[in-house]
């Protein structure tokens, strides 16, 4: 077999290795079934909560109700965006071929959907140019996809960041707009890769490509939120209503001084705090454009968002993988990134499993918890100091790996 062929057939091969693997990691959720992965003693003390099933019930799909467009007197409307609402709908369709088992039918059907998107990820992923030979197994084995792809729907905007940043590579702007569009109406933080694009493209004085991948994020965008935005009007502003007015949740280092400190920051202080956090990274990647690529950009702005939120949920841990596995350049930062993301997740599950029973076997407690949260909180922000200092100053491999369409 020629070297070309055996590059022609990596991301099969690879993408084959992560389906299995990742397989492996929702089969072991399986096992709290029972409990319709929802808030119990025993998913949290056996690691495999999920919000599937419990908004299977809780946003009226087991009473087929259509998301956005319906809602059940005693819920609300789903709180994320318009794709996401579309995958659980389509999931639903097909769950309701069983009527007596259509919830755990939907817990998987979500779970093969969010499967087969992640692994067209690592496949997309492999083509990359990147400047670590190791970072296609960074991601394909990342634990991320073992641990947390069963927790949301959070796999198909990851799949749109990744082929984002394939198509800006190959400098095909239309198609890089028409993936952050999709992701963004999956999920929010796809939308920071934007002005990662546009940065790029004036770091390379190619203002046709800047205007390009924007009138084609915002077009694609609104062509995909209209029909829901018209049709259903207050049922699309429930995501956008419930981030405003969520207070402060789990994984927020606002909750950490709460906890640790006795200091309340209130839900307005904390929206505040978390535009200006975004604002000022985006000032920073603006003033140093032409020493940052894009995907050092992106992970600047994407940290910023998640670091300063409200909340810090566990698979905020798949969304920032394959960006880390873009910019780290050893090992060592990667395994101790990750160690940081897999005490986090299962320190929350823990603190809740406290929360239910204080005297659970393995609960630990506020001060445990917070702890814990700031160590994550730190080595993720060490890191992206690690990489930012590193492409100011010009050193690292980077600068040589991507040459000219570097990301």
């Amino acid at each position: 077999m020629t070297k070309q062929s055996i590059l022609k057939n990596l991301p099969i091969a690879i993408g084959a290795i992560t389906a299995l693997f990742g397989a492996v990691g929702l089969f072991i959720k399986s096992a709290c079934a029972p409990y319709m992965w929802g808030s119990s003693a025993e998913t949290f003390s056996n690691l495999c909560y999920s919000d599937v099933g419990p908004l299977y019930f809780g946003r009226g799909l087991v009473d087929q109700l259509i998301p956005y467009f319906e809602v059940s007197a005693q819920s609300r409307h789903v709180e994320y965006p318009v794709l996401t609402g579309l995958q659980m709908w389509l999931a639903n369709m097909v769950a309701q071929v069983s009527s007596q088992n259509s919830a755990t039918l939907f817990v998987y059907i979500t779970w093969l959907m969010n499967l087969t998107f992640i692994v067209l990820a690592v496949m997309v992923f492999t083509k990359l140019r990147k400047p670590n030979a190791e970072a296609r197994w960074w991601f394909a084995l990342s634990p991320a996809i073992f641990f947390v792809l069963a927790i949301n729907w959070d796999a198909l905007p990851v799949l749109a960041v990744v082929c984002a940043l394939f198509y800006w590579q190959r400098e095909r702007s239309v198609a890089a707009g028409v993936m952050v569009a999709i992701g963004t109406a999956a999920k929010l933080f796809p939308a920071l890769l934007l002005p990662a694009f546009i940065l790029d493209a004036l770091r390379k004085r190619n203002y046709l490509n800047a205007l390009i991948v924007s009138l084609s994020s915002a077009f694609f965008w609104v062509l995909i939120n209209l029909p829901v935005y018209v049709n259903a009007n207050k049922g699309w502003w429930e995501f956008y209503n419930f981030s405003k007015t969520r207070s402060i949740d789990f994984g927020s280092i606002y909750l950490a001084i709460r906890n640790l400190f006795s200091i309340d920051i209130s839900t307005s202080l904390a929206n505040t705090i978390g535009l200006v956090a975004v604002g000022l990274a985006l000032l920073f990647a603006v003033i140093y454009h032409r020493k940052l690529n894009v995907a050092e950009t992106f992970l600047l702005l994407l940290t910023a968002f998640l670091l300063f939120n409200k909340v810090y949920s566990p698979q905020y841990w798949l969304w920032l993988t394959p960006v880390f596995a873009l910019v780290l350049q050893n090992r060592t930062q990667w395994i101790i990134w990750n160690a940081g993301q897999l005490l986090y997740f299962v320190g929350i599950w823990r603190y809740l499993l406290f929360l239910q029973d204080s005297n659970a076997t393995g609960a630990i407690n506020h001060q445990i918890y917070s702890v814990i949260l700031l160590i994550q909180w730190f080595i993720t922000f060490a890191m992206v100091v690690l990489v930012i200092r590193k492409a100011i100053k010009g050193s690292g491999r980077s600068r040589l790996a991507y040459g000219r369409n570097h990301l």
